[in-house]
């Protein structure tokens, strides 16, 4: 698949999951939320639904950083032209406390 300037973006899933897997949750505060939005077009009602709410993730995600940077700027998912699927990121430096 090609991108801009004619670069291909190759990806080595496998190592992709290996290092999402040592990648930790170490808060969830999420929700579902359910979003009911009119379409003059068929002239009824859609249900959009999702999560909402804030995480935090412990572990080396610098794989994983251009990905979660440009989707804050793209946007993700079902309904992203409705304003779903935004998210923002920020950077830590500090070890979770353990249990």
């Amino acid at each position: 698949m090609y991108f801009y300037e004619g670069k291909i973006w190759e990806l080595d899933f496998n190592a992709a999951f290996a290092d999402a897997e040592a990648v930790v949750t170490i808060h969830r505060n999420t929700r579902w939320k359910n979003l009911r939005r009119y379409t003059a077009r068929l002239q009824t009602e859609l249900d959009n639904e999702g999560f909402a709410g804030d995480l935090t993730f412990y572990g080396n995600i610098a794989p994983f950083w251009p990905a979660l940077l440009a989707g804050q700027f793209l946007h993700m998912g079902h309904a992203a032209v409705f304003g779903l699927g935004r998210y923002t990121c920020s950077v830590s430096n500090v070890a979770p406390i353990s249990a």
